[in-house]
C-alpha cells in the first residue's frame, strides 16, 4: 500500500460511538483531525495542555454527531452546555478524544 492510499484510509476512518453517562445517550464522532486541532489550537492555546472547558464546548460542537450523523450539537444549545456540570463536558470530549480524563484534568 503506497504512503498516499495509506493517509487517504486514515482520513475516511469509520466514526465511533461513545455513551455519555450523563446524558443516557450515545454520541458518534469521527477522529479530530489535524485541521480541526489547528483551529481548536488557535483559538484556545495549547489545547491538549489546557483542557479548558471552553476548547472542549468548542470541541463538542465541532465534532460530537447524532445516529444519523448531523452535528448532535448547535449554536443554540451553546448557552445550555456552559450551564451543564463539567464533568459533562469532559465525559463528551473525552470520548470524542478517546480518552478517559483524569479527576485532575476534569477539575481544570
Amino acid at each position: 500500500m503506497s504512503l498516499h492510499e495509506k493517509l487517504k484510509e486514515l482520513v475516511n476512518k469509520e466514526t465511533k460511538s461513545f455513551y455519555c453517562e450523563e446524558l443516557d445517550m450515545t454520541f458518534w464522532s469521527s477522529q479530530i483531525s489535524t485541521s480541526e486541532m489547528i483551529k481548536l489550537q488557535e483559538k484556545h492555546g495549547n489545547f491538549y495542555d489546557t483542557m479548558s472547558l471552553n476548547a472542549f464546548i468548542d470541541l463538542i460542537m465541532i465534532k460530537a454527531l447524532d445516529k444519523d450523523g448531523n452535528k448532535a450539537f448547535t449554536l443554540e444549545d451553546k448557552p445550555l452546555l456552559l450551564r451543564v456540570p463539567p464533568n459533562v463536558i469532559y465525559s463528551i470530549g473525552g470520548g470524542i478524544l478517546g480518552t478517559q480524563l483524569t479527576e485532575d484534568q476534569e477539575k481544570n
